[in-house]
């Protein structure tokens, strides 16, 4: 262990990294730590939960679960600007660098949608909606399109700079909030949902190049995309799944849930476990 920092309140998904901190989402807002050695920077109270924030520029954008996009200065935690979200925001934003995407959910699951603001000021670029009861979390491809599952069971894409729909293309089932896509190279987004598949979808014309069901559910941490094709995907049973269009299917069991997985240095596949007495982050070589 190369430095370890304690805060209540800190929520248990993947915390976001720039070069020299450390950002950490909490019950009721933001906490920044430097990456050298842990020590607090700042820590925002936000008098909302907040999810995993993304970085545009200066800034730290979150969306929080009461129905908020937050952009936070770096260097010092202040509030740079706050915008109103129609419903409440499960899962974490995406970003382009520029541009910030999120979904959202009415608690009601009467009313649900996409939409797109300015990184710098929050003010909105495109708002759309979306088939409630079941709306996952956003990703960004590299040619700028806005891929998430709604609650109509099929993915969309739609272009960042405008929201209009390039594709919709359907899928099995819904979409869980805290399992965004992941983009695969330059042209395939690996979407997943919340009955425990996964399809890989082009990203031009959403056409289907590789499907996997199982007989599970996932509704906590979205799929990570490893060497030569290779997908790693938690179940919320605690199974692994690692499959990919050139490889056998395997199920391996943790002796208790998956926070999350990702793609580590080396090529190695990194999980964290959470549930348990006591919890663990471990690292395989095997995808």
């Amino acid at each position: 262990m190369r430095w370890e920092a304690i805060r209540l309140g800190l929520r248990d998904v993947a915390p976001r990294l720039t070069p020299d901190l450390v950002l950490a989402a909490t019950d009721d807002g933001i906490a920044a730590f430097r990456r050298a050695d842990g020590g607090k920077v700042w820590d925002t109270a936000l008098a909302e939960r907040a999810n995993t924030p993304v970085v545009v520029g200066r800034l730290a954008v979150t969306s929080t679960w009461q129905g908020h996009l937050m952009g936070l200065g770096l260097a010092d935690g202040r509030v740079v600007w706050k915008a109103p979200l129609p419903g409440g925001s499960v899962g974490p934003p995406a970003s382009d660098g520029t541009a910030v995407a999120v979904t959202w959910q009415r608690e009601d699951r009467r009313a649900a949608g996409a939409l797109a603001v300015e990184g710098a000021t929050g003010r909105t670029r495109w708002a759309v909606a979306v088939e409630p009861g079941g709306v996952g979390g956003p990703a960004v491809t590299p040619d700028g399109a806005v891929v998430f599952v709604g609650g109509d069971l099929a993915a969309h894409a739609l272009g960042m700079a405008d929201g209009k729909e390039r594709w919709r293309t359907q899928l099995r089932g819904a979409g869980s909030p805290e399992v965004p896509p992941v983009a695969v190279g330059a042209g395939e987004v690996l979407v997943a949902h919340r009955l425990g598949g996964l399809d890989l979808l082009d990203t031009a014309t959403g056409q289907r190049q590789w499907q996997l069901a199982t007989d599970g559910i996932a509704v906590r941490g979205g799929p990570a995309v490893g060497p030569q094709g290779s997908f790693a995907f938690p179940l919320d049973d605690g199974r692994l799944v690692l499959a990919g269009p050139v490889r056998a299917t395997e199920m391996l069991q943790a002796p208790n849930r998956i926070s999350g997985v990702v793609a580590g240095p080396g090529g190695l596949l990194i999980a964290a476990t959470r549930g348990a007495t006591v919890n663990s982050v471990q690292a395989t070589g095997h995808w």
